[in-house]
């Protein structure tokens, strides 16, 4: 149904929570996670290695629960 991420950035004290809808995933031309880098969280995107189809594959649940290397908070899941 959806990629949530919900990211926490210590420094700037900045609640990020983003909702995707798959529909609109199976549009974009990649698999990065580059909103989170555009609201000044420090997520490697080049280091998850998940298409669409292995989210979709999986089913509903927890992907990713990372700390960022200056401390931010990250949490991505499928609904």
């Amino acid at each position: 149904e959806a990629l949530r991420v919900l990211a926490y950035d210590q420094r700037a004290r900045k609640l990020v929570n983003v909702s995707i809808p798959f529909w609109l995933l199976r549009l974009a031309p990649s698999n990065k996670f580059s909103f989170l880098s555009d609201n000044g969280i420090d997520f490697d995107s080049d280091r998850v290695h998940l298409t669409l189809e292995d989210l979709e594959r999986r089913g509903p649940g927890l992907i990713l629960d990372q700390a960022d290397r200056r401390g931010s908070q990250v949490l991505v899941w499928t609904e």
